[in-house]
């Protein structure tokens, strides 16, 4: 297994919903691309988290509809926004 599978079964996990669905609920080239384009696990998980919040309830045919789990959702990327809050110094400091 390489760094990127490595990294890719690590966002898999973490955005796997316990007593669930044991698969994840985003497609492996989705993962890929929230990985190329954040560079790290817990970015990638954060927006993963962020787009599975706005759309998460379907209609389903009869007229009914799965339970929303925004909540759930938007809970777990709290966990996992990146910290911004960190110092960061001078450009010209370097």
């Amino acid at each position: 297994m390489n760094k990127r599978d490595h990294k890719l079964a690590a966002l898999k996990k973490m955005l796997t919903v316990p007593g669930g669905c044991p698969q994840c609920p985003v497609s492996d080239a989705e993962l890929c691309g929230l990985l190329d384009k954040y560079g790290e696990v817990r970015a990638a998980a954060y927006a993963a988290c962020v787009r599975l919040s706005e759309s998460t309830s379907m209609r389903l045919p009869g007229g009914g509809a799965t339970p929303d789990q925004s909540g759930y959702w938007l809970r777990l990327a709290r966990l996992y926004r990146p910290d911004y809050s960190r110092h960061v110094g001078r450009a010209d400091d370097a």
